[in-house]
């Protein structure tokens, strides 16, 4: 059990890059990358169409690109 509205460490700040990653905190899977600004992003790591791994995908400029539907998501989450 875990505490929730809180913060935990995910990662070193050098460990996220502008590449795809997938991270575990407290069981969820986490897709981070950092933004071509250097802003990170982390996002759940599925595509809501069929739960298709997000850090499977590729990123497109600031945005990630679900690798099997193609849906392009932005560092909100929202479907671009």
């Amino acid at each position: 059990m875990f505490l929730k509205n809180t913060w935990y460490v995910a990662a070193w700040d050098h460990e996220i890059t502008h590449e795809l990653q997938q991270i575990v905190v407290l069981g969820q899977k986490i897709c981070v990358y950092r933004t071509t600004g250097g802003g990170l992003v982390a996002l759940e790591d599925a595509c809501p169409h069929r739960k298709v791994p997000l850090s499977k995908g590729r990123i497109k400029g600031d945005t990630v690109e679900c690798g099997y539907h193609g849906l392009t998501f932005d560092c909100a989450g929202r479907c671009v």
